[in-house]
């Protein structure tokens, strides 16, 4: 072969071999690049959020209030954790839910040297929600998110409160994750249409702080009812679940707010009265007050809330209470006993409640006791609940409901079943074997097209001391309600609300996307191309 032949082709091989490698070289570069970039983006929560509505990034009005929280101006900083049960790995990764209410902690803990997250493992150490639950048959799960005020080496305020039950709950705020979000129903499906992370921690730390007013139980005097000092284990309960506890006399006295104003974790309670509420009857009174008119006032205008309790003996001839309650479908009717399904006792009946009916039933009529109870009764085996002394709860059908106006949604149910062997004597003398409500609850929100919460609760109780420790699960049904009510509130911050998932979109206008678009796609490959021509031909000419 010619040698000028053969040193041009291996001048060409060794020019093919080094593009090669060249090429080679810059591919494993860029591979290697992007891997790094890529785990240092997850590490070190690395991202720009391009959305609209920033879901993806604390808002600046957020960072604001939290520091005014956690480093007041001229006081002590202000510690806390925030508490995960779980490994925070598998938190991110468990659903899409947890992984947007992580990205929020995440940046918290990183901004705030006064925030440290703690993770917990409850499924190989169920001891560890203990501190987190009011008694032995309160559920924490593991999507559960707290908060807690701790000292400066994030040691829990009362270290106490962490051995036993029933201490010092005033030290954190337990969520579950859905707490974090914001859910609109159409027909029977709900969907979720918004983050409510940023209101929710706020609210917490708020609360945790004194920053925000602790809202209010007032319990209803002047017609036989038993005060706070008779009613200890009430007083201690409503304590635990955040509230501050007043009497109220309202044919003495109003509530201490205007109307429409928002107050909708306060509560009234109603405890066994022997007396009707004051209610005027005649022209000649005219003048007096309408102990009704306030409370329609205080659950329509205020959005607060109601639980009425009533045994055996209180008495069938309230006509006013019920005229009250029938407005929310609900009412009490007689005394209810149970042969088969009882517990001995002295001086009381104890009848057996049925909670596996709502366990386990899919029936409409126990869909909010399905949702409200999925978070207590969760093992194998149903805990046992008694109720002294029963007086069964009516639950009125809808279509006897009068909805004040077209915007609200309603609903009243039963919470509480008893067994299908039950008995009760009607007005009209008649003995009835049937299940009937031991307890039901009604919900009205009374306006679905405003972006504050507007939802009041109504519930009954046929019995007047359901709240006692006697049986756990019946003090956890009725803390769960207290805690439903006074979640149901959260703290206002100006310029700071929910996130719509609906403006999950990206900031580029459609015409700066269209030209992104060409550039990548055509100008670019037409310059590689082109540059790749020109040095074929340079070389071809070497």
């Amino acid at each position: 072969m010619d040698k000028n032949v053969q040193n041009k082709n291996n001048k060409k091989l060794k020019y093919g071999a080094t593009s090669t490698i060249v090429i080679a070289l810059v591919v494993a570069v860029f591979i290697i690049v992007n891997i790094i970039v890529t785990s240092l983006s997850v590490t070190f929560n690395i991202y720009t959020d391009l959305t609209t509505s920033n879901l993806y990034e604390l808002t600046d009005e957020f960072k604001k209030e939290l520091k005014n929280l956690v480093e007041p101006e001229g006081k002590d900083k202000v510690y806390l954790n925030i508490i995960l049960m779980m490994d925070k790995d598998a938190f991110e990764a468990y659903s899409s839910y947890t992984m947007m209410v992580y990205k929020v902690i995440q940046q918290i803990v990183e901004k705030y040297d006064t925030i440290k997250l703690v993770t917990l493992d409850i499924t190989k150490n169920p001891a560890d929600a203990r501190p987190f639950q009011i008694n032995s048959t309160d559920a924490v799960f593991t999507t559960d998110v707290v908060i807690e005020l701790t000292d400066e080496n994030h040691t829990v305020v009362d270290p106490n409160s962490k051995k036993e039950f029933n201490n010092a709950f005033g030290t954190y705020k337990k969520y579950a994750i859905t707490s974090f979000y914001s859910f609109t129903n159409s027909g029977s499906q709900t969907n979720v249409y918004g983050i409510n992370a940023e209101v929710a921690i706020l609210s917490a730390v708020a609360r945790l702080v004194n920053y925000y007013e602790k809202p209010i139980a007032y319990l209803l005097q002047g017609h036989g009812e038993p005060v706070f000092d008779e009613n200890g284990a009430l007083e201690t309960l409503l304590y635990n679940a955040g509230y501050e506890v007043k009497e109220i006399n309202l044919a003495l006295e109003d509530f201490p707010y205007e109307e429409n104003e928002y107050a909708n974790s306060d509560l009234l309670i109603i405890n066994s009265p022997i007396y009707n509420l004051v209610v005027p009857t005649s022209e000649d009174e005219s003048g007096m007050v309408s102990e009704v008119k306030k409370i329609r006032k205080f659950l329509s205008g205020n959005y607060g809330n109601l639980v009425v309790m009533e045994n055996s003996s209180t008495p069938n001839y309230l006509y006013e209470l019920e005229e009250l309650l029938s407005e929310w479908g609900l009412g009490f009717g007689y005394t209810v006993t149970d042969d088969a399904h009882s517990v001995a006792g002295s001086g009381s009946v104890k009848v057996l409640a049925d909670l596996d009916a709502v366990k386990n039933n899919n029936d409409s009529k126990y869909n909010f006791a399905n949702s409200f109870m999925s978070r207590i009764l969760t093992s194998n085996s149903t805990p046992i609940s008694v109720i002294n002394n029963p007086k069964s709860v009516i639950i009125k059908p809808d279509n006897t409901i009068v909805h004040p106006i077209t915007s609200t949604k309603f609903t009243s149910q039963t919470l509480i079943p008893s067994y299908d062997t039950a008995e009760y004597v009607d007005e009209f003398g008649t003995r009835n074997t049937t299940r009937v409500a031991l307890a039901g609850a009604a919900a009205i929100e009374w306006n679905v097209n405003d972006t504050n919460n507007t939802t009041s609760y109504v519930f009954c109780f046929g019995s007047n001391d359901f709240y006692t420790s006697d049986y756990e699960i019946n003090q956890s049904i009725f803390y769960a309600m207290l805690s439903l009510i006074n979640s149901n509130q959260y703290v206002s911050f100006e310029g700071i609300s929910f996130k719509l998932f609906d403006k999950d979109a990206l900031t580029v206008s459609t015409s700066d996307a269209t030209t992104w678009t060409v550039l990548t796609m055509t100008i670019i490959p037409v310059i590689m191309i082109g540059l790749g021509v020109y040095v074929w031909i340079r070389r071809r000419h070497s």
